[in-house]
């Protein structure tokens, strides 16, 4: 039977930790062992964290996750340890520091395993220095993969660009591998559900409340007239105390939130908008966007449907054609007031079924481990 180690910088809520454990919960169900384990301390109990959110499915499911603190010296010598004493075939690696650290520890050990390092941010998202960082350490994969075809346009673009990130990883190419979403932990669907509703009744915004995530364009949309009954949805992993004390009245008496849930856990209702409007900024070279996040997939398979940046489909074209995600240029509001008219029908059961076909984070595990 496989074995895998699942590895993680830290472990609080995001798209990464959020990949890592639909992708432990469904190794689970095929029979696999695997295990997470996470280069940082354990979240504190005020943190907001998946391990906390989930914990009665992790139980369930029997997830193993260890926390690995401390220096690289000791991080070295335990991780040695366990990969002696545990025969692994695969690391699936979601931490580029984790993956040189592996590398090195296996020069050392009777242990041929598989390192697979997925890589989950557009490279010119980052500092140059880290950036340079990142391309050296991805070479020290078996397997390199990226989450989106904007990070793979980008990561490439980078590189054509510059000959010295050209060299650097010309060893290893990196491939696309799609997201995905372990399907039962959203299983639960309200009954206000109806196909083809056209009532829009609440925006969703899902995630950390930066600039990059668009949080002000977000209330900007809320705030236009046409939009003022609307009631608004935030789900963050942390208290938007700051925000909402310099929110206006008139909006601040429709905002709802809720604070350090996975999306499982709370109840999406017909007439529910997921609006996206990511906008990452590069002054350094030319800008890819991915509009596709986690939570878009997740809202998708609930059958919530969500209005992305123009331009970031292109990982998930499919979704487009379900009609379950809308691109608009977030610079022109009217024309976006337009586009939520259309794009608030709530879809049909086939395609909320189709969506999770291709959504399942099976798909995702299979290209991996192929």
């Amino acid at each position: 039977m496989s074995q895998i180690l699942i590895i993680c910088d830290d472990f609080q809520i995001g798209g990464i930790q959020r990949l890592a454990l639909d992708q432990a919960y469904e190794l689970n169900c095929r029979g696999l062992s695997s295990q997470i384990l996470v280069l940082s301390a354990k979240p504190n109990s005020s943190t907001a964290s998946f391990e906390k959110s989930e914990k009665d499915l992790i139980e369930n499911l029997a997830i193993q996750i260890t926390y690995l603190p401390g220096s690289r010296t000791r991080q070295f010598v335990v991780l040695k340890k366990l990969l002696s004493n545990e025969k692994f075939n695969y690391v699936l690696g979601h931490s580029l520091r984790g993956t040189v650290l592996i590398w090195f520890i296996r020069l050392f050990i009777n242990n041929n395993f598989t390192i697979i390092t997925t890589i989950h941010q557009l490279p010119s998202m980052s500092a140059p220095i880290q950036r340079i960082r990142r391309y050296i350490y991805s070479q020290f994969s078996d397997k390199l993969y990226i989450y989106s075809a904007a990070a793979k346009m980008d990561w490439n673009f980078l590189r054509e660009r510059n000959i010295f990130i050209r060299l650097i990883s010309s060893r290893r190419k990196i491939q696309l591998c799609r997201n995905g979403v372990y399907l039962p932990r959203l299983t639960s669907r309200d009954s206000n559900f109806k196909s083809n509703s056209i009532t829009l009744k609440r925006f969703v915004f899902i995630g950390r409340l930066t600039a990059w995530k668009g949080l002000k364009t977000f209330l900007d949309i809320a705030q236009m007239p046409q939009f003022k009954n609307i009631e608004i949805l935030l789900v963050t992993p942390t208290e938007p105390k700051e925000l909402l004390n310099n929110v206006e009245k008139n909006l601040i008496d429709r905002i709802f939130c809720e604070v350090g849930k996975s999306l499982s856990q709370i109840k999406f209702y017909e007439g529910d908008l997921h609006i996206y409007p990511a906008n990452p900024n590069s002054t350094e070279s030319q800008v890819f966007v991915e509009g596709v996040s986690i939570n878009v997939l997740e809202m998708a398979c609930l059958g919530v449907p969500s209005l992305i940046t123009k331009g970031g489909a292109d990982t998930w074209p499919e979704l487009v054609d379900f009609g379950i995600i809308t691109e608009a240029d977030w610079g022109n509001l009217s024309e976006v007031a337009k586009i939520i008219e259309r794009a608030s029908i709530v879809p049909s059961s086939k395609v909320i079924e189709q969506c999770r076909t291709v959504i399942d984070v099976g798909r995702n595990l299979d290209f991996l481990l192929r």
